[in-house]
């Protein structure tokens, strides 16, 4: 064990969790769906319409939520929020190359999804429940 106070500060699994749950709804979002599978499964193109942008607004939510219990200094929060509202933006870009098609509607719903995940762990992405580094851990 390390006397590092930083070696305690964010646990490595916790990023790669959250990295490789970033990395999946990255390839979920540009990969083709077949119409005909998607209608086959959720059954009407009203069920599909709603099962895809509640997923995208769940899915960038928890994200959001995810990220916001890691111990950041408030430029690297920042970073972060920046960083998943670009994430959305280029996806929906991104997903007109692979037959799916762009919509900025869907980046105010995954916009809407953050604010979401922010909003619900607000304390944490705050640093309220966080205890000062030179304290240490509450007991």
């Amino acid at each position: 064990m390390t006397d590092d106070p930083n070696a305690r500060r964010n646990p490595r699994w916790k990023f790669l969790a959250v990295a490789a749950l970033a990395l999946a709804w990255t390839v979920a979002l540009l990969v083709p769906i077949p119409h005909q599978t998607a209608k086959a499964v959720l059954g009407s193109d009203d069920a599909k319409f709603w099962f895809a942008k509640c997923l995208h607004m769940s899915a960038y939510a928890f994200l959001a939520f995810s990220v916001g219990t890691f111990r950041l200094a408030r430029r690297e929060r920042i970073l972060v929020l920046v960083s998943l509202f670009a994430h959305g933006a280029a996806t929906e870009f991104f997903q007109q190359f692979v037959e799916r098609g762009a919509s900025l509607r869907d980046v105010m719903i995954d916009s809407a999804g953050i604010v979401l995940g922010v909003g619900a762990g607000w304390h944490w992405w705050r640093g309220i429940l966080r205890p000062s580094p030179a304290t240490g851990p509450e007991t």
